[in-house]
């Protein structure tokens, strides 16, 4: 019997930065479930706004060009993806939108950020650009520049 992969939640925003492990895909979904609600009840929001994706000019020129490597990148920082498979699965049509959106998502729950389901699909179907962007300022994603 093969046992389910672990899944530590960080929470980033707590000042001695907990941090839960789940074991089962039920717990998994019951720890995010309450880690939104944290956020509603925080009222927490992003610290870039959505259209801030001028404030990194390199990383909006690389993103706008190059959605697989941002998407990629910011895959290593969320819980269930990994650079390759985020990056490659952003090629995809129609599964880059979910791609996103479960980056976005991840990015939600270890931030503890609020923002509606809605607004996260909207989002990553209308301005994915703009969404990677600011999901990897967020992190504090620095993308490698080419020296003089």
């Amino acid at each position: 019997r093969r046992s389910a992969p672990t899944v530590l939640l960080v929470l980033e925003s707590h000042p001695r930065r907990q941090v839960w492990t789940a074991n089962r895909p039920s717990v998994q979904a019951t720890l995010a479930m309450v880690l939104e609600a944290l956020a509603s009840a925080t009222g927490r929001t992003w610290d870039n706004s959505i259209f801030g994706c001028f404030g990194d000019f390199t990383l909006c020129i690389i993103t706008f060009l190059a959605p697989c490597y941002t998407a990629g990148r910011i895959g290593d920082n969320v819980p269930g993806l990994s650079c390759l498979t985020a990056g490659l699965l952003c090629l995809v049509p129609v599964v880059n939108i979910y791609v996103v959106i479960m980056l976005r998502r991840g990015i939600k729950i270890k931030k503890v950020i609020y923002e509606n389901l809605m607004l996260t699909f909207f989002y990553a179907t209308v301005c994915a650009p703009c969404a990677l962007v600011q999901e990897a300022r967020e992190i504090g994603l620095s993308l490698p520049m080419a020296r003089d």
